[in-house]
């Protein structure tokens, strides 16, 4: 796990976390095919960090932002030539709908959220998932942005 910090690191992060701080291009976050983004940036950068996510191929990235803030990001997004395929890994806002409010709950949600994209899962509730004859599941956990 790696927290790339724009401001003070958090003293609560455990020891195997890699800290990178003074960053403020994120041009030291490291983005790969098997990385999994959430970008938590209070607004500072955080077009800066998805693009930069974006060029890595991550096959999720999460944005922890509010419906509008999220809209201007992805805008921007488009602006910069991000076509709806490109964006297809964005979770913006990132989360499942379960009501929380908590830091704890909304990071259960986006945690859910990405182990549902990992997984292959439809992120429906399980009473609503249906089989299919292969054993396979329908859509998987994925949004699309066209």
């Amino acid at each position: 796990v790696t927290v790339n910090a724009v401001g003070e690191p958090t003293a609560n992060l455990p020891q195997q976390v890699r800290i990178v701080s003074g960053d403020l291009d994120f041009s030291r976050m490291d983005v790969h095919a098997d990385s999994y983004v959430v970008v938590a940036t209070l607004h500072k950068g955080d077009h800066l960090s998805m693009e930069r996510a974006l060029a890595g191929n991550a096959p999720y990235i999460g944005l922890i932002a509010s419906q509008r803030r999220a809209g201007l990001v992805l805008d921007y997004l488009r602006q910069r030539g991000h076509t709806g395929e490109a964006l297809r890994n964005v979770f913006a806002p990132a989360g499942l709908d379960l009501g929380g409010i908590t830091p704890f709950e909304i990071a259960l949600s986006i945690l859910s959220e990405i182990v549902g994209v990992a997984r292959g899962g439809t992120c429906r509730p399980m009473s609503q998932v249906e089989t299919l004859p292969s054993g396979g599941k329908p859509d998987a956990c994925l949004q699309r942005f066209e």
